[in-house]
């Protein structure tokens, strides 16, 4: 490791992205996460190549050790340095969820101007733990505003996973490093900063980004395509909005891709996946304006939950699902508490 005489030095080129660091990182772990694989497919039958596996476990190893603080190996040795980035990702496959369900959701905050309801259904199971490309994180800034992003790694099932399980770690670091003044598009110009030149080639992360202040004002970013659905008080049917964005790893978002929302009390607004809106399209033979015009419940989250359980048992799941609810309440019961993530450790 001559052009790397130290832990640091390597860990410091990865952060700075340079190509010989990357070259060396992946040649000294390729072979124990290789065998890793080559074992976990034969126990679970994984549909994936070990090597297909690999490539994305490497992008997982060395964003975990990017997003170590500076300095963090300056003392270690070879051997403690890639131990480090191999452990990460041996917890991550063999322990993924603890023993999660399918119907396992990330728990979010407690916010007093706003009801958080959230489904998530991993697409793969793999032995008894479940899998998926779709992450959320709700999170409260200093002065009292709820946060929420929803992202979505291209691809679905265990492959995705291996990619996904890297996002809590990049949100982390892009919350740091906005630091007090935090900005919806910066936030996402910085992951996107993050994620650039680490994701295998065709992947990119797909999500939206919604502040919402206890008034009602909300601020909604999206990357990629975004469709939410957004039910007034004393209303039936929601409407359907689609925005539109750039990829994060693809191109960072540009300033005029903000859109401005106003909840009022009793409003509801639905971010998704785009596998919840997959698996409605056709069902019954209706397209999804069709479905929307077919509202009946008082309750959005309970409708779109049960009518997802009814596809579900017509025919197979067509992608991951995570659909999460933000209701205003009708009276705030005291400004929020600024908290810290509360998010999943791994993607649901």
């Amino acid at each position: 490791m001559s052009t790397y005489p130290t832990p640091d030095d390597l860990a410091r080129g990865l952060r700075d992205g340079e190509p010989a660091a990357r070259a060396r990182f992946e040649e000294v772990l390729h072979g124990p996460l290789l065998k890793l694989f080559e074992r976990l497919a034969a126990e679970h039958r994984l549909r994936y190549p070990p090597e297909y596996l690999l490539r994305r476990a490497l992008r997982l190893a060395e964003v975990h050790v990017r997003s170590r603080s500076a300095g963090a190996y300056r003392d270690g040795s070879w051997k403690a340095f890639l131990g480090d980035g191999l452990v990460h990702v041996a917890r991550l496959l063999e322990q993924p969820h603890g023993k999660a369900t399918l119907a396992a959701a990330a728990a979010l905050p407690d916010d007093a101007a706003y009801q958080c309801q959230a489904y998530s259904r991993p697409f793969e199971t793999v032995g008894d733990a479940a899998f998926g490309g779709d992450w959320y994180v709700g999170q409260h800034d200093a002065g009292g505003a709820l946060w929420l992003f929803l992202a979505d790694i291209t691809g679905h099932g265990y492959s995705a996973y291996l990619l996904a399980s890297a996002l809590p770690l990049l949100w982390r670091m892009a919350w740091e490093k906005q630091g007090p003044s935090l900005d919806p598009t910066d936030l996402l110009t910085t992951m996107h900063h993050l994620l650039e030149g680490v994701l295998p080639e065709g992947i990119y992360v797909e999500g939206t980004l919604v502040k919402l202040q206890p008034e009602g004002d909300a601020v909604l970013v999206a990357a990629g395509g975004t469709r939410v659905l957004l039910r007034r008080e004393g209303t039936l049917q929601p409407d359907l909005l689609k925005y539109r964005g750039c990829w994060l790893g693809m191109m960072a978002p540009e300033r005029g891709e903000e859109h401005h929302l106003r909840l009022g009390p009793g409003d509801e607004l639905v971010v998704a996946t785009d596998g919840l809106f997959d698996q409605l399209e056709g069902f019954r033979g209706q397209d999804l304006a069709g479905h929307i015009q077919g509202v009946t419940s008082a309750r959005l989250f309970d409708w779109l939950h049960g009518l997802v359980q009814e596809s579900l048992a017509a025919g197979p799941q067509k992608d991951d699902i995570t659909l999460v609810l933000l209701r205003r309440r009708f009276a705030a019961r005291g400004a929020p508490t600024p908290a810290t993530p509360r998010a999943a450790d791994v993607p649901v």
